[in-house]
């Protein structure tokens, strides 16, 4: 990357041919701090490589603990260069092949950012599908610090986490370099006493990123104020019992796709944050690894496909 970032992707190739006979990728962004190596992100490429498709996964900086950072940033909520990076790279090494976006929470928002951005970008895929993101990082900061659905307990759990990935790579953000680039962004003590993620963000992530407030670095990271620039098919999935995704969230997407022929937005009773685990009837608490969303994000795929051989 410019500023000297190592910025690493994984490829996985189709155990089998596509139905149509086609060559196509899906390109996909995980949550936070996750990765090719995230448990759900596994799953769900197995499935995909089963059913045609190679698949490209963005390791978010940071996240892979054998990758050390090569200058002193991590990922952040709405920075869309390094999934430009690995499309870029993509594009170069399989030319004849197809594209799909994908993003998984907070890699909902940045596919979404990086579409809405730029007509240029939308031109790359044939589809995009954002699963379990909150559209608004300013209108969720409030629900973050409720208890409904027990989400302050979660996001004091991924607080934790992300001071975890901080600390791991401690050295370089805020070893001395880091100080002579970003002095207001690594004041440790109060970066590593942050029970909330908003706290580390007011801290750390917004000073490293040069914005000068909390409202304005959540504002230019949130794709609701670019969604209405995207204009392809694109796939939105929440679930109504996600501890992170607050059901007032939702509206940024009903309005979109209510605007735009080629959305569809699901909404489920059940399927938590990522999680649309299935099971037996008999057997209620013998979830199968593989889940409902897995499948549907490839039926998803499937039906876009065959739709355009039809036209």
């Amino acid at each position: 990357m410019p500023d000297g970032a190592t910025m690493t992707f994984d490829v996985f190739e189709p155990l089998a041919e596509h139905s149509s006979g086609g060559d196509y990728t899906m390109c996909v962004c995980p949550g936070i701090a996750n990765s090719s190596e995230s448990v759900y992100i596994r799953t769900f490429v197995d499935h995909a490589q089963r059913n045609g498709y190679r698949v490209a996964v963005l390791n978010h900086l940071g996240a892979l603990k054998n990758i050390k950072l090569t200058a002193p940033r991590i990922f952040s909520y709405g920075e869309t260069d390094e999934y430009a990076r690995m499309i870029e790279e993509i594009e170069r090494v399989f030319p004849n092949s197809k594209l799909l976006s994908i993003g998984f929470s907070m890699g909902g928002n940045l596919i979404c950012k990086y579409l809405g951005d730029s007509i240029e970008h939308q031109r790359k895929f044939i589809c995009a599908m954002s699963i379990c993101q909150g559209y608004d990082a300013m209108a969720a900061m409030p629900h973050f610090t409720g208890w409904d659905l027990l989400l302050r307990f979660y996001n004091w759990a991924m607080t934790q986490n992300l001071k975890k990935l901080l600390n791991a790579h401690r050295d370089v953000l805020f070893g001395a370099h880091a100080k002579s680039l970003y002095p207001t962004a690594c004041d440790t003590e109060k970066i590593f006493w942050a029970t909330a993620l908003s706290e580390i963000d007011e801290v750390y992530t917004r000073r490293r990123a040069g914005f000068s407030s909390l409202e304005e670095f959540y504002t230019k990271s949130s794709c609701r104020y670019v969604l209405n620039n995207i204009d392809m098919p694109i796939f939105f999935l929440n679930a109504e019992d996600d501890p992170l995704i607050h059901k007032d969230l939702w509206h940024y997407a009903k309005e979109y796709v209510m605007t735009h022929e080629k959305a569809v937005l699901a909404v489920t009773k059940h399927g938590g944050h990522l999680g649309f685990f299935e099971c037996e009837p008999s057997h209620p608490y013998a979830m199968h690894p593989l889940t409902w969303l897995d499948k549907v994000i490839v039926q998803y795929g499937d039906a876009v496909i065959n739709s355009s051989k039809g036209e």
